[in-house]
């Protein structure tokens, strides 16, 4: 409502945009984190082989698409009809979303079931307070809502790491944990990019350019 149909037809293309960057680089981790994870907190009592195993699997990825972003970064803006620096925004919700979908698996590795019930509620419902008491000019952009998305999971992401503390240190790089993450997930990478060039991508191209927004 506060929106208006219009606006939230861009808001829909432009959490698209994030989540196709997600799809790209970072959701085929996800699975591994959970299952590693809970067979290091088993053996070890500790999760941080495999929260800084996933990073490593990540980064490369990331840096390609960010590279990606700055090349092809004013015809995307255009596309997505908003400014350039707007692409900072969906960054951000693509990085404070990945963050929390890392603690939220590390919170499932470790039955911490609460927690991890926790983190999926509050995400939803500091994102609707702050949607509920931004003010009426601000609420009509959709660029100010998606703020308020990567916000909300920014913060929830925070308090999550703060729980986890300690065992996510120390800072590690095992070669053999980087080998079987990278082997497991790859399928899973591979399923995700049949998927999005098979069918996702139609969301951002139908949205544009053959409904109204």
């Amino acid at each position: 409502r506060r929106l208006g149909v219009e606006q939230f037809g861009r808001l829909a293309l432009l959490l698209t945009a994030s989540q196709v960057v997600s799809l790209l680089v970072a959701n085929g981790t996800q699975i591994g984190v959970v299952r590693f994870g809970a067979e290091e907190f088993a053996s070890a009592g500790s999760v941080s082989e495999t929260f800084w195993t996933r990073i490593w699997v990540v980064v490369p990825w990331v840096a390609v698409a960010g590279v990606a972003m700055l090349v092809g970064g004013a015809r995307l803006a255009a596309y997505l009809t908003i400014p350039t620096w707007g692409l900072l925004v969906v960054w951000a919700h693509f990085t404070a979303a990945f963050t929390l979908s890392t603690v939220g698996s590390l919170f499932q590795a470790r039955h911490e079931m609460k927690r991890y019930g926790a983190v999926l509620f509050l995400d939803k419902s500091v994102m609707g307070v702050l949607v509920f008491v931004m003010p009426s000019s601000i609420a009509h952009d959709p660029l100010s809502v998606l703020a308020m998305y990567a916000a909300s999971s920014t913060g929830v992401a925070i308090w999550g790491l703060a729980v986890l503390g300690r065992s996510l240190l120390p800072i590690v790089f095992d070669r053999q944990a980087y080998r079987r993450m990278l082997s497991f997930s790859l399928p899973l990478f591979l399923s995700s990019w049949a998927g999005l060039f098979g069918t996702s991508w139609f969301d951002l191209l139908i949205i544009k350019s053959y409904r109204p927004v």
